[in-house]
């Protein structure tokens, strides 16, 4: 799971892959989410949790990813948070003005945006496992300033 928390308007305060050892029970998986996200949020002290938007097909592959959403969900507010949900389309249009972008062509425009990012880059085809690896994270902070975008907008 990429994690990334923005203070400000840009400032990137932390980002992150959390993984979560699947091979677990899923009550013991979504305990650790709990725990996890629970622990990032009283530290950071956010006011919106913005979570990239499942596609049907992500909900009827995976029940335990469905499951992790709408966890998330639940701890948002539980933590009075307002929830945001947007869809990944809208996300790479925010941040590259093309909703077909590629994980790589978002993950170079944020690369670009915020330098410490740059060493999570994988650029190697060959490295694919790394690279989807990285990509959690690129998505969660792409999600993140696609929101602050979108709301300075409004």
């Amino acid at each position: 799971m990429g994690i990334a928390f923005l203070e400000g308007e840009y400032d990137l305060a932390y980002h992150v892959v959390k993984t979560f050892k699947c091979d677990r029970a899923p009550r013991v998986i979504l305990k650790e989410v709990r725990r996890t996200i629970g622990r990032l949020i009283s530290y950071f002290q956010p006011d919106t949790l913005v979570l990239e938007r499942l596609f049907y097909i992500q909900q009827n592959g995976s029940p335990l990813l469905k499951k992790v959403y709408q966890e998330l969900k639940v701890i948002g507010r539980k933590n009075r948070l307002k929830v945001i949900e947007l869809a990944p389309n809208t996300i790479r249009k925010t941040i590259v003005d093309d909703g077909r972008a590629t994980k790589l062509e978002v993950a170079r425009s944020l690369a670009f945006q915020f330098p410490q990012l740059q060493g999570s880059l994988v650029e190697d085809r060959k490295k694919k496992m790394r690279q989807k690896y990285w990509f959690n994270m690129f998505d969660a902070v792409a999600a993140a300033v696609a929101y602050q975008k979108k709301r300075q907008r409004m």
